[in-house]
């Protein structure tokens, strides 16, 4: 089986230092990992000075002819829903944003393609089902709308067969449709797709995909690839989990990783900045992605004063009462 990144960067972003994270933790754990990463030809212009070593890490590089007027993140979705055809054997697709925990063995081999709950919840218990439902009533996706399952498209497995390759012609063209609909992001399209097929995904355990910053805590003992979320609301470039701008910088500048970095990925479960805390199941998730709950974020990150005065009327009125 070989493993598959898609990586489009530029040296102004933070998206080549994840790559390069997570195929380094690959490598510790599987030094003979075949890796193939798919790119456009910009990004395969910058992997010269200390971006140049990425070339030595992987197998493959194999790039892709995309639009010229797409923007990044679209070209990023335009190789990723695609990627089938660009690959000649059975692969593991891992998202960049993510750290190996363990060696990748032990995989179901007999469903044609994998993915996890995104979340690692049935749609009913989505804190964002209802974004998700609008976006589907949007694109007219009403078989989306009426299954129960939502998978992740960070972490996948796919066989090298008919049906996968259906399933990506069907995916590819399901995203350029949204796409046009203005909703770039490649989950809304990918489960349409399922829905499509019958629900041809077959489920895989939450330890091959733990989204440890949504629902993973539950799969972190046994995680084998953590997601990790870089582009997690509110977080700023960090989070509570410790890989954040501080460790990019490092490899940005460097071209490598020093050794607090490598501690951190052989020890990628513990990898948590000091004082992080369990949310109580009292208070419910979708608080989380409320408009109000927003705005305290970005008032408590930009503008601490406020939210002191805040805090002092909400004590007096307590007090009054």
């Amino acid at each position: 089986m070989v493993f598959v990144y898609v990586l489009i960067s530029t040296e102004k972003d933070s998206y080549f230092e994840q790559a390069f994270l997570s195929i380094s933790s690959l490598k510790q754990v599987s030094s003979d990992a075949k890796i193939n990463l798919l790119v456009d030809k910009a990004t395969y212009a910058t992997f010269v000075g200390v971006r140049k070593k990425i070339v030595e890490m992987v197998s493959n590089i194999i790039i892709i002819d995309i639009p010229s007027t797409f923007p990044q993140v679209d070209k990023s979705r335009f190789i990723k829903t695609s990627m089938y055809k660009y690959v000649d054997e059975s692969f593991l697709f891992i998202d960049c944003d993510t750290i190996i925990c363990d060696a990748l063995t032990k995989m179901n081999t007999d469903c044609l393609l994998g993915a996890v709950l995104d979340v690692h919840v049935p749609i009913s218990q989505h804190s964002q089902r209802k974004t998700i439902y609008k976006r589907n009533k949007l694109c007219n996706f009403a078989e989306a709308n009426q299954s129960e399952f939502h998978y992740n498209s960070g972490v996948l497995y796919v066989q090298k067969a008919k049906q996968c390759e259906k399933f990506f012609d069907l995916w590819h063209k399901l995203w350029l449709y949204t796409r046009e609909k203005g909703i770039s992001i490649d989950q809304i399209s990918f489960n349409q797709a399922n829905a499509l097929l019958e629900n041809m995904i077959t489920p895989l355990t939450g330890d091959w995909n733990c989204q440890i910053m949504r629902g993973g805590i539950k799969y972190l003992s046994n995680a084998k690839i953590i997601h990790y979320f870089s582009s997690t609301k509110f977080t700023k470039g960090s989070s509570t989990y410790a890989i954040d701008d501080s460790v990019y910088d490092v490899i940005k500048k460097t071209g490598t990783i020093n050794e607090k970095i490598e501690k951190l990925i052989k020890n990628p479960k513990n990898a948590f900045y000091d004082g992080v805390s369990i949310i109580s199941s009292d208070i419910p998730t979708g608080l989380l992605c409320t408009k109000i709950f927003k705005v305290l974020v970005f008032l408590y990150q930009n503008r601490p004063p406020k939210i002191k005065i805040f805090s002092n009327i909400k004590t007096l009125r307590l007090r009054n009462h």
